[in-house]
């Protein structure tokens, strides 16, 4: 456990260097995570722990590797794929997880 922790946090720290995550974010999320693993605010939709395994949330090093052109087509992809089984699987988290897909495709439009 601890050479996994401390490869996450070398990863955070490399991120939070390069200005790419806000340093108090990444401290009261990980204060919250270590403190309160149970806690109330944990949100399955916007943040699901088992996506940050490593040190970094899935979507954002999936972000990076498709670059911006493809990862819409994948944000879109998903989107579709949430929308289409929220009667038959997720309901109204399936509902949010489209609705989350489409809010990112929106803000990289807006800082593009």
């Amino acid at each position: 456990m601890g050479e996994l922790w401390e490869r996450a946090l070398r990863a955070l720290k490399a991120r939070v260097d390069a200005g790419e995550l806000d340093p108090e974010d990444v401290v009261t999320r990980l204060t919250d995570t270590i403190l309160h693993p149970e806690s109330p605010t944990y949100d399955p939709v916007n943040h699901p722990r088992h996506y940050v395994t490593g040190g970094i949330e899935t979507i954002d090093f999936i972000e990076a590797k498709l670059g911006p052109e493809r990862f819409e087509g994948y944000c879109i992809g998903n989107a579709i794929k949430y929308l289409s089984r929220y009667q038959h699987k997720g309901g109204k988290e399936d509902l949010e997880k489209a609705v989350w897909y489409l809010n990112r495709i929106i803000e990289r439009s807006q800082e593009a």
